[in-house]
């Protein structure tokens, strides 16, 4: 099985459209969604916004149904000037940025336990998304923390710090909820706006941006 984690009704909409044999389960306060998309028994979330939300959907997906992988697909803001939206970004790592105890540690590149900061994305499933993405797609690393960024400030620091080309608010923690319970994961997101250029581009684009990552999310699952 393949576990599929969206953190928005407009990125996991589109997905849950073409299941086949679908059905729901509750489990706590968060539905699952459960089918067959392109050949492949999956399992969906909408985690909704945030870090918390995204670590709690995540992990209660890999207990409940075991996932042999994991993708978190959505939509994304550019930090990198190489990027423009509607652009697809497949990330080679994730980050938290706003996880920072630099302040005692000295070194911000750390989690808390874990004795890394950057956790690699499967290489393979990687692969695989770049193949199908033609070439319209990079790789990077892409940022998460629990604040929509705007403004080249931001993002420069971002940059400068651990070479982000892209920033949203789950992934990070997608990440690491599938690293701790040795679970592959991959990273698709479609640029739906700018850091440098006005925040109400993301309501115009984002819904283009979702569309565009869940087409590409289903040439992948048929790749298979």
């Amino acid at each position: 099985m393949i576990g599929i984690v969206c953190a928005m009704p407009e990125e996991i909409g589109p997905l849950k459209l073409q299941l086949e044999n679908p059905r729901n389960e509750l489990c706590g306060h968060i539905v699952f969604y459960l089918g067959d998309l392109c050949g492949q028994s999956v399992v969906l979330v909408q985690s909704g916004i945030g870090k918390v939300n995204a670590a709690i959907a995540t992990q209660t997906m890999i207990l409940k149904y075991a996932p042999k992988l994991i993708v978190n697909s959505g939509v994304a803001g550019a930090i990198s000037k190489e990027l423009k939206i509607c652009d697809v970004v497949v990330a080679s790592g994730v980050f938290q940025y706003d996880l920072d105890i630099s302040v005692v540690r000295n070194n911000l590149e750390i989690i808390p336990g874990l004795g890394i900061g950057l956790i690699d994305c499967h290489r393979r499933s990687m692969q695989k998304l770049l193949k199908v993405s033609s070439n319209v797609a990079c790789s990077g690393i892409i940022a998460t923390g629990d604040s929509f960024v705007n403004g080249i400030g931001a993002a420069g620091g971002l940059c400068k710090k651990i070479s982000a080309v892209a920033v949203e608010m789950e992934c990070g923690s997608v990440g690491q909820s599938c690293f701790l319970n040795r679970v592959d994961f991959c990273v698709l997101k479609v640029i739906s706006d700018l850091v440098w250029e006005p925040s109400d581009n993301y309501e115009k684009f984002k819904d283009v941006a979702a569309q565009k990552s869940a087409q590409i999310l289903i040439e992948f699952l048929k790749m298979k």
